[in-house]
């Protein structure tokens, strides 16, 4: 809204006649996020939602990468190779990375994430839909030596005309945490990335303030915050 228009009871009226239509359908709850701090986090909290989950959004840059200490975090721990793919993933570890992408709802938010029924048929389905749009998944995996078994991977959408990527999920399988493969795979991602497409300048990713095993990982790679965002949620 056009900051002339703010403080009239506009924002208000607008959710009012959307709520009417929202719970003729049946839906239950509305969520959305605002910067903190800003407006939208004021209005959120004024109509009565309440704070679903603190997010941090970091940013690393390309121009500052140091890629001596990014060489020396992706070699694996004993026991793992890396696999490396651009868009549809290999036939070979495609079931095992559709599984796997299940566990995104691991992550430690206050409300776990929608996680569609991944299978590598809905794989695929994504992936041909960002060709479609100009963009590709970058995927860099874990995987236990001599198995097709996708331990842990980390995800980074490139939009051709773009030179700003973003991260999309990294996961690490229950079974095989505390062992720095988040670290690996995340290292060699971007390595990759940076020497297949120097024209990028950043990668930005978002991650829950309550993900500390996460962040950590991020600042560990020469990701730095920019911002904070808060989901807010309001029950109809």
């Amino acid at each position: 809204m056009e900051p002339r228009f703010r403080h009239c009871g506009i924002g208000g009226d607008l959710l009012d006649a959307m709520c009417v239509v929202l719970r003729a359908t049946g839906c239950v709850t509305i969520e959305a996020i605002a910067i903190a701090g800003s407006d939208g986090s004021a209005f959120a909290r004024r109509i009565g939602a309440t704070v679903g989950d603190e997010l941090a959004d970091d940013v690393l840059e390309f121009a500052a990468l140091d890629r001596l200490r990014l060489e020396a975090l992706r070699v694996p721990p004993a026991g793992y190779g890396v696999r490396s793919w651009t868009g549809l993933p290999p036939d070979d570890l495609v079931d095992s990375y559709a599984a796997a992408k299940l566990a995104i709802a691991d992550a430690p938010n206050n409300y776990a994430p929608r996680v569609p029924a991944w299978s590598a048929a809905l794989v695929r389905q994504a992936q041909e839909a960002r060709a479609g749009r100009g963009a590709a998944l970058w995927v860099e995996a874990a995987v236990p030596t001599g198995t097709n078994v996708v331990a842990a991977f980390t995800e980074i959408e490139v939009i051709e005309t773009k030179t700003a990527a973003n991260q999309v999920d990294t996961v690490v399988l229950r079974d095989h945490r505390r062992r720095g493969l988040a670290t690996t795979v995340k290292a060699a991602l971007l390595l990759r990335l940076h020497a297949a497409r120097p024209d990028l300048l950043t990668v930005g990713v978002t991650c829950g303030v309550s993900n500390v095993g996460m962040r950590a990982v991020n600042h560990r790679l020469g990701f730095r915050e920019e911002q904070r965002r808060t989901l807010y949620r309001l029950m109809l």
